[in-house]
């Protein structure tokens, strides 16, 4: 399991296996503080990474909390998707598919001064062989 705990700091947290969950802090509660969190999910050579979003709230705006899927493992990977409340949701994909065998997820919810907006956040990845995956289009 990838649960993200350390409030005020990025927590980095390496993910493999068959299968596994990511979820933001204090899940199924919703979550009012300042963090990061950064999975970076990783495939036995010559597969691929599923990822399925089961829930996904973001208070606030995109400055205040934030979900980023990128294909690969470094913060300059393409971005895949980012998900935040005041750009909507009109592209929202429930599954992601990497084209390698890494793919980072950042959530990202910060708390200004007095103003608090509650975010939660919670996912299932799984390996997938290589011929399994549907062709994406870009």
């Amino acid at each position: 399991m990838g649960p993200c705990k350390d409030p005020g700091r990025d927590n980095i947290i390496p993910m493999t296996g068959e299968t596994g969950k990511l979820f933001s802090p204090q899940y199924p509660r919703s979550f009012a503080g300042s963090i990061q969190c950064t999975w970076v999910i990783t495939a036995p050579e010559g597969q691929f990474v599923k990822l399925k979003i089961k829930t996904l709230y973001l208070g606030g705006y995109c400055s205040d909390s934030a979900l980023y899927i990128r294909d690969g493992q470094n913060s300059s990977s393409d971005l895949l998707n980012k998900y935040c409340k005041d750009e909507g949701f009109q592209s929202f994909q429930t599954s992601v598919f990497s084209s390698g065998r890494h793919l980072r997820v950042q959530f990202r919810s910060w708390k200004y001064f007095h103003t608090s907006y509650v975010s939660k956040f919670n996912a299932v990845f799984e390996v997938v062989k290589q011929g399994k995956i549907p062709l994406l289009t870009r």
